[in-house]
C-alpha cells in the first residue's frame, strides 16, 4: 500500500485493496511493451492504468471501476516557452494541426494508448506519429520535457500537478509550475470510463471476478458518502459527482460487468 500514490486511481485501487483480503497484493513496476508481452507470454496481472481497447480483449478481461473525473482527460503539456507558438493554433488546441508544426517536437510512451480518438490520429500511416520511448514511469516523460528533451507531450492533468507538486523545483512556490502549462485538446470530448483489467485466463478470471464484486460492494456500502468524501475530498464539481453517484447506483442494481 506504501507503493500507492495520491491520485484518484491508487485512492481507488486502496478501497478495491480493502474489500479484498482474500488475497496478497503485490505491485509489478513495467513499462507498457513489458506488461503487453508478460500478459501474452500467460502470465497472470491485472492493472487499473490500461484503457479498454477492442483489441485487448482478446487477453485481457475488463470491468469498468468509475466513470473518470476531468483532471483524468489527456491533456497537452507543453514547455511554457513554447506557449507561444502553441498559443497561435488556438484553445483547445488540434493535436492534428501541432503535429503539422514545424520545429516542434512531441514524445509519448511507447504501445500506450490515448483513447480510439487521438490512437487513430497518431498512426504512423498517417505520417504524424510522435516519437515515443520506453518508460515504466510517466513521471521519467515529464522530467524529460522539463530538461528540454521535447517540447511536449500528452498526459493526464492529475498526473502533472502531482508532478509539479512533488518536485523539488516546487520550492520556492510557484517555481514548478511555471516549467509546464497543460492545455486541453481539441479532439477529445467527454471522459472515460476507468476500467480494471486482468490476464485472460482462469486465474485471471477468477480475480476480474473479485475485483467486479468489490467494486459492487463499495457501491452498495451503507457508508458510501464516507469513503467518496475520503477517496475524493473536495476535488470532484457537482456535476462530476452526480455523474458518479448515477453510476455506483446502476452498479449496485445490476450483476456482475465483465467482458
Amino acid at each position: 500500500m506504501a507503493d500507492l500514490g495520491n491520485g484518484e486511481r491508487d485512492g481507488f485501487l486502496r478501497l478495491l485493496i480493502g474489500q479484498m483480503p482474500q488475497y496478497q497484493h503485490e505491485f509489478v513496476e513495467a513499462s507498457l511493451p513489458r506488461f503487453e508481452l508478460m500478459v501474452r507470454g500467460g502470465e497472470t496481472l491485472c492493472s487499473v492504468l490500461h484503457k479498454r481497447l477492442p483489441e485487448r480483449l482478446a487477453n485481457r478481461y475488463f470491468t469498468p471501476m468509475f466513470p473518470a473525473p476531468s483532471s483524468r482527460q489527456i491533456q497537452l503539456v507543453i514547455r511554457r516557452d513554447r506557449l507561444e507558438r502553441v498559443q497561435s493554433l488556438g484553445t483547445p488546441v488540434a493535436v492534428a494541426t501541432l503535429l503539422q508544426v514545424p520545429g516542434l517536437k512531441g514524445l509519448v510512451a511507447r504501445e500506450r494508448s490515448f483513447g480510439s480518438t487521438l490512437d487513430a490520429l497518431l498512426k504512423p500511416a498517417q505520417g504524424r506519429a510522435l516519437d515515443t520511448v520506453v518508460t515504466t514511469n510517466t513521471r521519467t516523460l515529464l522530467a524529460m520535457l522539463r530538461a528540454g528533451r521535447m517540447d511536449y507531450t500528452l498526459e493526464h492533468a492529475d498526473t502533472v500537478q502531482q508532478f509539479l507538486r512533488d518536485s523539488p523545483e516546487a520550492t520556492p512556490a510557484g517555481r514548478a509550475e511555471a516549467d509546464l502549462l497543460i492545455l486541453p485538446i481539441a479532439e477529445l470530448e467527454g471522459l472515460d470510463m476507468a476500467y480494471a483489467s486482468c490476464s485472460r485466463s482462469k486465474p485471471g478470471r477468477e480475480q476480474i471476478e473479485a475485483i467486479d464484486a468489490a467494486v459492487r460492494r463499495l457501491a452498495q456500502d451503507p457508508r458510501r458518502e464516507a469513503w467518496l468524501r475520503a477517496w475524493l475530498g473536495e476535488s470532484a464539481g457537482a456535476a462530476e459527482r452526480a455523474r458518479l453517484i448515477r453510476f455506483l447506483d446502476d452498479r449496485a442494481r445490476r450483476g456482475p460487468q465483465i467482458e
